[in-house]
């Protein structure tokens, strides 16, 4: 094994391996750093050099933000959609053939021959295409075409959900792809301020430091810590406290995107000061079978209202989801 000599590792690519935030962070702060002395010719030439590269990141973190954002809500939509499938839909049709073919009779065990099952339990795909084998089977009946009609319907609602869904993963793949190219740009980049610094300042090198926030570098993390997933259930007129990991760092843009999953009641989500609050201005609505994509500051997060309130509105019980992205710079 080789072994490389430390001064000849880039810290700045391996403390940022799969922690693109913490680039960002790490980036903007040199960059206010050279900014602010530009004065001195030598570190102009190195701001002029390094800025163009960090533009191109932040633009490129933006779009990756965006894309799982957008990842996350199609990917919502399209299990809601199969929640759909796997209990009312599937329940209705059979309804309707029951009604005209009782139950266990040959031409119902001719349309559903495994009942329910490839409707509930299988993976998307095979769930999807039971849905167009239902449509085939239904032909020919001539008193079921109104509920040939509506399978045929809601199977294209679940080809659009799933191909919506797929392509959202593409573009989150190569948004990440892209990032992660513009990422170790940065870092040498870095590298090469840090070795022109070492050379301006041979006799002094300690002047260096001051051009970096070294327990940014030295901090350790990924990107894991600037997300977090939660789900849950509520009874009517109810409502829970959603507790924030301490390693998520909450500011006013940081994004969360919320999907009301199940039930028919509406949803509020804001924050407030205290966890026995049941309403706020500023909030995000979701109604049922929605997803709302808002900032933690448009539901009215502030240094004192930091309690994060999901109230269920409604009478019924109601599911929730909710991912939240930290906001960087």
């Amino acid at each position: 094994m080789k072994r490389i000599w430390l001064y000849l590792s880039n810290t700045f690519e391996i403390s940022t391996r799969k922690a693109y935030a913490k680039m960002m962070k790490i980036a903007k702060d040199h960059d206010s750093r050279l900014n602010g002395d530009k004065t001195d010719p030598d570190i102009l030439a190195l701001w002029n050099f390094f800025n163009p590269l960090l533009l191109v990141y932040i633009n490129l973190f933006t779009q990756w933000q965006s894309s799982i954002s957008f990842r996350i809500s199609k990917t919502l939509i399209l299990t809601d959609t199969f929640q759909l499938l796997s209990k009312p839909w599937i329940r209705e049709w059979q309804n309707k053939v029951n009604a005209i073919f009782p139950e266990d009779s040959p031409e119902d065990k001719a349309i559903f021959p495994q009942k329910r099952t490839p409707f509930q339990s299988a993976n998307y795909e095979v769930r999807i295409e039971a849905v167009n084998t239902l449509a085939t089977s239904l032909a020919p009946y001539p008193e079921l075409a109104a509920v040939k009609e509506d399978v045929e319907s809601r199977y294209g609602r679940l080809i659009a959900a799933r191909d919506n869904q797929k392509q959202a993963m593409q573009n989150e793949e190569k948004s990440l792809q892209d990032l992660e190219k513009q990422r170790v740009v940065l870092a040498n980049a870095l590298y090469r301020s840090l070795a022109s610094l070492m050379v301006k300042y041979y006799e002094e090198p300690t002047l260096a430091d001051r051009f970096f926030d070294l327990t940014l570098i030295r901090r350790a993390g990924t990107d894991s810590d600037a997300t977090f997933s939660q789900s849950g259930q509520l009874n009517a007129e109810t409502s829970a406290v959603v507790v924030v990991p301490k390693k998520f760092t909450l500011s006013i843009g940081a994004n969360f995107i919320f999907a009301n999953s199940g039930g028919g009641a509406e949803l509020h989500c804001f924050f407030a000061a205290s966890a026995s609050a049941t309403d706020s201005p500023n909030k995000a609505i979701v109604l049922p079978g929605e997803t709302v994509e808002i900032t933690a500051g448009e539901m009215g997060w502030s240094a004192t209202n930091t309690m994060l309130i999901v109230r269920n509105m409604g009478d019924v019980t109601a599911e929730y989801e909710l991912t939240a992205i930290e906001a960087v710079g």
